[in-house]
């Protein structure tokens, strides 16, 4: 139990020149409060395969009220269980409210530690 809790996970920013961008301070404020529930989903599925580890890159869409619109896995090298697990549980995140809709990369490199 310990081990996967001091699982790490690192979230990147990528520099992007072109839509979409990359996230702003609070969506990532409030991404960094719920990466403990990302955590989870990868100890879980670390459980049936130890070496488990790469990148998933999510484009993510959040609406005026904060609520998330869509969540698609760009890339993934963790398989696309894992990844469809992961975009399920973004899209119950809440995020501030916004004056406009907003469409933002989300790189995440998962690996144990």
């Amino acid at each position: 139990m310990k081990r996967y809790l001091s699982m790490m996970l690192i979230a990147v920013l990528m520099s992007a020149s072109s839509s979409p961008a990359v996230a702003d301070a609070p969506i990532e404020q409030t991404f960094d409060r719920n990466k403990g529930s990302l955590y989870a989903i990868y100890g879980r599925a670390l459980r049936d395969n130890p070496t488990l580890k790469g990148k998933m890159v999510f484009e993510i869409s959040v609406g005026t009220t904060g609520e998330v619109t869509r969540c698609h896995v760009k890339s993934s090298e963790l398989g696309p269980d894992l990844a469809t697990k992961m975009c399920a549980r973004i899209e119950q995140i809440r995020f501030p409210a916004r004056e406009a809709p907003t469409t933002f990369l989300k790189p995440i490199d998962f690996f144990p530690a």
